[in-house]
């Protein structure tokens, strides 16, 4: 009986312990898997810190060998027979010796401009260019040195279309709707017109352009937005009772709204501002082809 009872014992106490050791590696599985994951988030987190640092070293050693310590290129007018936009480049040096000059290399398109600059004998250099307004072309200068026994040449910036360095730029806007009712689309809206670096620059004739199905059916002078505003250029919407636009139209109709505005050169814009498809009654958002505020290329035009 005795013999029994140690042998029950012995049973309990080794089911006791298989289940501690079958515990205790499920907790040691759990605690290295943890570990693990730890371990590859420290290890991520080390690896980006690394490669910040580098990339900080990197620029500060980029910089510390770069002579040109500023530039700037500032539009400061339109020629319209040639239809160019005519901007002052101006390139500022760390180090330059007597005999130092600098040509500003623009690419324009496919085409490239060797301008040289002018020094004031303190280590700033300007010149006037001329960059042609017909077509989309993108641009990117370049600094052309030489003097001292070395010749560097170092990129400035780059931009994707000469129009984004004029005066005004569309970015985008605010609209409700548009509703869809018995024949006629109407909405509340307004268009942002961004004057380049927050600087103030006048806007001359602004103007809402209709078009149904390709033609002009409505033409609206534009005001402030007394309900909107922004802190880098003015908000238009339609000069109309409780700023209200409308048109008639049938289902199926596209429907494109243009705004165009005039900048103190005598430059003309046309921005499309909206795409919208009359379908259904109480349309609650843009169909067709949807927004395009802010999305889409400016146009330029030639006031007479």
């Amino acid at each position: 009986m005795k013999k029994n009872w140690l042998q029950i014992v012995t049973l309990c106490l080794c089911g006791i312990l298989l289940a501690t050791n079958i515990v205790q590696g499920r907790q040691l599985s759990d605690f290295q898997r943890r570990m693990e994951n730890q371990m590859d988030h420290l290890r991520s987190d080390v690896e980006h810190e690394i490669q910040y640092i580098s990339d900080d070293i990197r620029r500060e050693l980029e910089e510390a060998n770069q002579l040109v310590v500023d530039y700037t290129l500032e539009p400061n007018g339109i020629e319209k027979e040639t239809r160019s936009l005519q901007a002052v480049a101006s390139i500022t040096l760390k180090e330059w010796h007597e005999d130092t000059e600098i040509k500003l290399l623009a690419r324009i398109g496919d085409d490239e401009i060797s301008l040289p600059m002018i020094s004031d004998g303190n280590g700033s250099y300007s010149g006037q260019l001329s960059l042609p307004m017909e077509g989309n072309h993108d641009i990117a200068l370049d600094a052309l040195i030489t003097g001292g026994s070395l010749t560097r040449k170092e990129s400035l910036q780059a931009w994707g279309d000469i129009s984004m360095l004029l005066p005004l730029s569309n970015s985008g806007g605010g609209w409700s709707g548009p509703e869809y009712k018995d024949g006629v689309m109407s909405s509340n809206f307004n268009i942002n017109i961004y004057t380049q670096n927050g600087k103030p620059s006048p806007i001359h004739n602004p103007q809402f352009l209709t078009y149904r199905n390709g033609k002009l059916v409505q033409t609206l002078d534009a005001v402030e937005d007394p309900y909107s505003s922004t802190s880098h250029g003015v908000c238009y919407t339609v000069d109309t009772m409780g700023y209200k636009w409308s048109v008639e139209c049938t289902e199926g109709d596209v429907i494109d709204i243009r705004f165009r505005c005039e900048d103190d050169y005598g430059l003309g814009y046309d921005f499309l501002f909206q795409s919208w498809a009359a379908e259904g009654e109480f349309m609650e958002s843009p169909a067709g082809s949807g927004f395009q505020s802010g999305n889409s290329p400016v146009e330029l035009y030639w006031p007479e």
